[in-house]
C-alpha cells in the first residue's frame, strides 16, 4: 500500500523470490525472500516495496492470537510491535495458499486452517530467531509488553512510564508515534479482543467485559459499541461458530 496505515490484526507475510521492505513508523524493515515473517498490524505501517515476484500474505484477529496462548517469544513480542521471522521452508508458501483458500471458504475447513497456522507459529517460537531490530523501541517495547501481559489489571500510567523508563509525557509521544495510538487505546483494544475471544466461546457479555479487564458493564458496552457499532451480545451471535 502506498499510504501509511494501521489495523488491529496480526499479519503473515511470505516475499517469494525477493525481498519486501516496509516502514514501520521510523523504522524500516526488510523481509528476507522466501521467509514466513509475523508482525502486528496495529503499528503504523507501509509498504515501500521490493524484489519479491509476489507476496502472499494474511490476517489474523488479535482475538485469535491471543487465544492461541503463544509462547512469550513470538505471542507478546509481536504485539509489543516486533517482527518474528521464521526459518526458510519451501513448503511455506504451497502452505499459506492453502490457509488463504480454506479461510476465504470458512466452515471445517477454515477451522482446520487456523489449527495449521497455530501449529506453524510453535514452531517459529521454537526456532528462537532473533527478531529484526526496530532502533528507538526499546522503552515503549517495554511498555507495550508490560501492557500485553497485564492488559486486565489497572495499569496507571506513570506505573507503565516507570517500566518503560522514560517519562509519562516523553512515554505518551513515544508511543503513539510508534503505533499510532494511545496507551489506553492500546490496553484498551487488548480488552476487546480478549472479550470478543469469550463472546466467541459463548461466555456471556457482563462476564465477557469483566474477565477482560473492563472496571464496569457499562465501560465494556460502550467501548464495544464504539468499536462495532453494535452491543456485545448482536455481536456474539453474528460470531457463534459454524460448521
Amino acid at each position: 500500500m502506498a499510504t501509511a496505515h494501521r489495523h488491529d490484526e496480526i499479519e503473515i507475510n511470505l516475499p517469494v523470490g525477493g525481498t519486501v521492505t516496509y516502514r514501520f513508523g521510523g523504522d524500516q524493515i526488510v523481509l528476507e525472500p522466501d521467509r514466513l515473517a509475523v508482525f502486528w498490524a496495529g503499528r503504523v505501517h507501509r509498504l515501500l516495496g521490493g524484489t519479491a515476484a509476489r507476496m502472499a500474505w494474511l490476517s489474523i484477529p488479535v482475538s485469535t492470537w491471543l487465544g492461541w496462548r503463544l509462547p512469550d517469544g513470538i505471542g507478546a513480542q509481536v504485539l509489543a510491535g516486533r517482527v518474528a521471522t521464521a526459518r526458510r521452508d519451501p513448503a511455506d508458501a504451497a502452505r499459506l495458499s492453502g490457509w488463504i483458500a480454506d479461510l476465504r471458504h470458512g466452515g471445517i475447513a477454515a477451522r482446520a486452517a487456523r489449527l495449521e497456522i497455530q501449529a506453524r507459529l510453535l514452531r517459529v517460537a521454537e526456532e528462537d530467531l532473533p527478531a529484526p531490530r526496530l532502533d528507538g523501541l526499546a522503552g515503549v517495547e517495554r511498555a507495550a509488553r508490560l501492557i500485553v501481559a497485564r492488559f486486565a489489571e489497572p495499569l496507571p500510567l506513570a506505573m507503565v512510564a516507570d517500566v518503560a523508563g522514560l517519562h509519562p509525557h516523553h512515554l505518551t509521544r513515544a508511543f503513539r508515534a510508534a503505533f499510532g495510538t494511545s496507551v489506553h487505546a492500546y490496553q484498551t483494544g487488548l480488552r476487546l479482543a480478549e472479550a470478543e475471544r469469550l463472546l466467541a466461546e459463548g461466555i456471556a457479555s457482563t462476564a465477557a467485559g469483566l474477565a477482560a479487564g473492563f472496571g464496569s458493564t457499562s465501560a465494556f458496552y460502550a467501548a464495544f459499541k464504539a468499536a462495532h457499532n453494535m452491543p456485545p451480545s448482536v455481536w456474539a451471535e453474528s460470531a457463534a461458530p459454524t460448521t
